[in-house]
């Protein structure tokens, strides 16, 4: 072999694992020697025809990857469509609401609009690359664990659920997932670092570590149980009880701790005190309201996902 062919052929299994390593090598310079050959028969000299077969055959790097049956993607076609719906659906909902909370949270610490302008940017700019990146995160690891087999891969149509609400989507799983991650990762920030750059939290610091302990445990929960569900492909009432008892805690917990003045930050509260008396009491019942709400919705979606799911003949 000349050196091209050797080069060539230690491009291609410097990839590959070592104990197929020594065959496909030599059924890649046997492959290559008698197209060498064959191009040589018909007239070309040595160097030409080595230096075609080479070409055709390209890039060692992708060449290798058809032996190994490894990706050579990111995120493959397969999951494509559901990482964009997904991203998509995630960008336009939390960006917009991390852009009013921070924007909220700096006026009321006193910044000046142009302050509050610039934070606001950079904190949305921030947030939207970590979705970006975890999600794609997520889709890659699912890549390469071979999801893509669960969600299209040599699709039928026996494949198709009994309907829609039976069973979430890879989408929606690695939202909810990706949307618990950022949740915790808020209250961290929360506790430790502050939004307005002189420590001003939301959360009282009084609830860590015990309270904080819990609420980290029950997320960890809840994305447990969503995995089990996506994995059964479909909420049953077993796993629709068990989610709905971590979902009441969690929100019987906070609305407790509201009540009692134990779930905000002193220094948030008393922002607010130059505020019509009136007026604060709107927006206590407003966040209590809203705490009741993404609670029973957590509740009652699942139970109702799974009541339907029971009730429908096989």
């Amino acid at each position: 072999m000349t050196s091209y062919t050797e080069r060539y052929v230690a491009a291609v299994t410097r990839t590959v694992p070592p104990a197929a390593r020594r065959d496909v090598g030599a059924e890649l310079s046997a492959s290559i020697t008698d197209q060498v050959e064959a191009r040589i028969a018909d007239g070309e000299s040595l160097r030409s025809a080595e230096r075609a077969v080479l070409v055709e055959l390209g890039d060692p790097l992708v060449l290798a990857s058809r032996f190994t049956d490894r990706p050579l993607w990111v995120v493959g076609p397969r999951l494509y469509a559901s990482w964009v719906r997904l991203l998509r659906a995630l960008l336009w909902i939390i960006l917009p609401l991390t852009a009013a909370g921070m924007a909220l949270g700096q006026l009321l610490a006193g910044a000046s609009i142009g302050a509050t302008a610039g934070g606001t940017a950079v904190g949305v700019l921030q947030t939207g690359v970590h979705i970006v990146f975890w999600t794609t995160l997520v889709f890659f690891v699912l890549e390469r664990a071979g999801a893509t087999e669960s969600v299209g891969a040599s699709w039928e149509p026996e494949q198709l659920p009994q309907a829609p609400e039976d069973s979430g989507s890879v989408g929606e799983l690695v939202g909810s997932l990706v949307a618990s991650a950022l949740f915790a990762g808020a209250i961290v920030w929360d506790r430790f670092l502050g939004w307005n750059g002189e420590g001003l939290c939301v959360f009282a610091s009084s609830l860590w570590p015990w309270w904080m302990s819990a609420l980290f445990v029950a997320l960890a929960l809840s994305a447990a149980i969503e995995v089990l569900v996506f994995r059964r492909r479909g909420w049953t009432i077993p796993t629709a009880l068990g989610y709905a008892v971590v979902q009441l805690a969690v929100t019987t917990a906070a609305l407790v701790l509201l009540g009692q003045g134990m779930l905000l930050d002193a220094a948030l509260v008393a922002s607010f005190d130059a505020v019509a008396p009136s007026v604060r009491t709107v927006l206590g019942v407003l966040l209590a309201g809203g705490i009741a709400g993404v609670g029973i919705a957590s509740v009652v979606t699942p139970l109702g996902r799974a009541i339907t799911a029971r009730a429908r003949p096989s």
